[in-house]
């Protein structure tokens, strides 16, 4: 028979020395068999103890407690349970007032890691230091490979820290570190990533990072790289947070160049020119209270192409042309204040620079209290400018612009029509006209438009699992929106202005817009409540958006513009299609089509198709799949075929551009990886891939995937 037995520990009369400074929680002891002797202030229990203190949890066969000193002694299948972190061993010596302790024979396992020890010391609640012992994300008894250390100190919730590491693969020595150190947060990414490859520009190369951790608040990666016909570069990218002012990132990346002609540089290559080529790029960002923010972005590189040159997926692809600036927001309910600066720091840019820019802007505030209809909006602004052509032009154009912008709109419902008409006016005040001419320069603009819109919908009570579509009532709503904007031609014309932005480049308009949206929804289960009744979520299954607008009175002529049309269809969650076309009525053709459909399964296969034609300029498919024929093996293949299209200003037609072909296979802690690359007149490459399944991420990116479309908005079923 099995006893029950629990010591509170609350009586003041036997514990009165233990209470007498500060009341702390009791300790609670299950098992088969719990003794007290309170003569000795002792207890022990034998047989699946359990004990718990505060926010730990021992278990073990046997233990010994000496309940004046809370020091314990526990035996047998000792496990040590704290937060997301577990200690395991044959024997422990554990205080659970310091939560200091010894554990012989010690096993350590984390959400990440796992490690092994003959010893492992506990010091307070959140380290634990081992000595002659190992880390690894494998879980397997004898683990694929390891980090041994002399020594390894482990901080809970934060970092593993080692010194005098060597990595083993199976029993074999592999590299020597005298520090090493991972985190134990969410970060899930490897210290050390070395990439070979081959290229048709840089040759056989090897690609290098090394990633660094000072503190939580200072961290980053270490460049080194090597390419057979461009020689050495280096760099670093430095990630701090400083509490209470923002966090950002500095990334330099430096290379004396070296074209070097010849095969391979054994063979006594001739360099025919060299050149120091550099990037230098740093971010801050900074929330200063939950109303305002600060960005900052500094860009200084050698020439326009070592971007796309060296970072043609990490930075050129998102930001070609990086621009340098400043900007600091305060957005409240009533008003949004900014501030922005741009200067250009190289002369290899064509730059608008803005040394600042102030703007004032007020959003519809309602006038003549709440039953009114009656809104008035205000955008103002002061920017000193200057625009500074790229080298080796010396053009240097400068002005400075104050601008106002205000506007009255009134709302009203006429039937089944919402209605909103508008009027405004704009205000523009310039010290110099496009010559240089300096003077007062102001012009004036006179606003005004209409706009309507309403909503039809019906209800069709049809319920259907038919083809698994899990259809419970169709609500089909028509939005069709009219709207007439005029502007009066301004009292200076754009063409006597620099163009700096947007704002000097507004000319007469006097344009209908219309706008008729098709949508089609449903109701799917998404599961039951805590109380079993099924729940049902809104989706959209098709939509189609038709516009165009038409130009009246214009110089030219009036006419309507292309015709556009914009069409989504989502018969299931796993498979989407949309195309959107642009039809140019007046010549008789699309100019524009787009097609993508998309499919997926969980982690078992996904396939998407993209095809994209402009036309007189390009028509090219994109296609990606991937499957898995078993648990442990996957394969993808990636492919662009261009039908028509001008690269590097040569046409090409039916021609394969890109093609990738993966292989992964799952090797328990492990995924290796063959990728094959065929990119036409850039040559051909192959990564041998290898990841720890428990870091994915990897600081050096390569292959491509298609994109699938981004869902149009819902609006909700009523």
């Amino acid at each position: 028979m099995k006893y029950f037995f629990i010591v509170p520990f609350l009586v003041f009369s036997f514990f009165s020395s233990l209470w007498a400074e500060e009341e702390k929680p009791p300790i609670i002891c299950h098992g088969d068999k719990v003794e007290f002797m309170e003569a000795q202030q002792k207890l022990s229990a034998e047989g699946h103890v359990i004990v718990f203190y505060q926010d730990v949890k021992i278990t073990c066969d046997k233990i010994d407690i000496a309940l004046n000193t809370k020091d314990a002694v526990a035996e047998g299948n000792v496990v040590v349970y704290q937060k997301d972190s577990v200690l395991t061993g044959d024997k422990a010596e554990y205080n659970f007032d310091s939560q200091d302790g010894t554990l012989f024979k010690a096993g350590f396992a984390s959400q990440l890691i796992y490690g092994k020890g003959p010893q492992a010391v506990k010091e307070g609640p959140k380290k634990i230091t081992m000595q002659k012992s190992y880390m690894t994300t494998c879980d397997l008894d004898q683990p694929h490979y390891r980090i041994q250390a002399r020594t390894a100190q482990v901080f809970l919730d934060d970092k593993v820290v080692m010194k005098h590491v060597i990595i083993y693969a199976f029993e074999l020595p592999a590299f020597y570190l005298p520090y090493y150190s991972y985190s134990l947060k969410e970060e899930r990414r490897p210290k050390v990533t070395i990439l070979p490859g081959k290229d048709k520009d840089w040759g056989y190369y090897v690609l290098t990072a090394w990633r660094y951790e000072f503190s939580q608040y200072l961290k980053g990666i270490l460049r080194l790289d090597y390419r057979e016909r461009k020689d050495f570069a280096s760099g670093f990218e430095n990630y701090y947070e400083t509490p209470g002012y923002g966090k950002g990132f500095v990334k330099t990346y430096y290379l004396n160049e070296r074209d070097l002609e010849g095969k391979h540089p054994w063979k006594q290559p001739r360099i025919t020119h060299e050149r120091e080529r550099y990037i230098i790029q740093q971010r801050h960002s900074w929330d200063i209270d939950q109303n305002t923010d600060l960005r900052f972005e500094f860009w200084n590189v050698s020439d326009t192409d070592v971007l796309k040159d060296y970072f043609y997926h990490k930075d050129y692809t998102r930001a070609p042309d990086p621009e340098s600036y400043l900007s600091i927001i305060k957005s409240m309910p009533d008003y949004t204040v900014s501030f922005l600066g741009k200067r250009r720091f190289s002369k290899l840019f064509t730059r608008v620079e803005y040394q600042p820019e102030l703007k004032l802007d007020i959003p519809n505030i309602r006038i003549g209290g709440e039953s009114s209809r009656l809104y008035w909006k205000s955008e103002n602004e002061f920017a000193n400018l200057s625009k500074k052509e790229a080298y080796p032009s010396n053009v240097d154009e400068d002005t400075v612009r104050l601008n106002t912008y205000n506007q009255l709109s009134f709302t009203q419902k006429v039937g089944f029509l919402n209605v909103t008409p508008y009027v405004g006016g704009r205000e523009t005040y310039y010290t110099k006209d496009k010559y240089g001419v300096d003077g007062d320069w102001f012009r004036g603009a006179f606003y005004t438009g209409v706009g309507a819109e309403t909503k039809f919908y019906r209800i069709f009570n049809v319920s259907t699992n038919k083809w698994g579509l899990d259809i419970n009532n169709l609500r089909h709503v028509i939005t069709p929106t009219v709207g007439y904007g005029y502007i009066h031609s301004p009292t200076i014309g754009s063409e006597k202005l620099v163009q700096f932005d947007g704002l000097d480049s507004i000319s007469r308009l006097n344009q209908f817009s219309f706008s008729l949206e098709n949508k089609l929804q449903t109701k799917r289960r998404a599961g039951a409540d805590s109380e079993g009744e099924e729940n049902f979520q809104a989706v959209d299954l098709a939509r189609l958006t038709i516009s165009t607008s038409y130009d009246y009175r214009l110089p030219s002529g009036s006419k309507f513009s292309d015709v556009n049309f914009d069409f989504e269809f989502t018969p299931y969650n796993w498979l989407s299609l949309e195309f959107d076309t642009a039809y140019d009525h007046l010549q008789d053709r699309f100019k524009t089509f787009g097609l993508d459909i998309y499919a997926e399964e969980a982690d078992k296969w996904k396939c998407g198709l993209g095809y994209r034609y402009a036309h007189e300029s390009h028509s090219e498919a994109t296609f990606e799949a991937s499957f898995k024929p078993t648990p442990l093996w996957k394969i993808g293949i990636y492919e662009n075929f261009m039908f028509k299209g001008y690269p590097n200003s040569l046409k090409k037609i039916y021609d394969l551009r890109e093609q990738e072909y993966r292989i992964v296979r799952d090797l328990h802690c492990w995924t290796s990886e063959i990728l094959y690359t065929i990119s036409r007149g850039e040559g051909e490459s192959v990564y041998f891939i290898f990841r720890l399944k428990a870091f994915p991420e990897m600081p050096l990116e390569f292959g491509k995937s298609y994109h699938r479309p981004k869902p149009g908005s819902q609006n909700p079923v009523r």
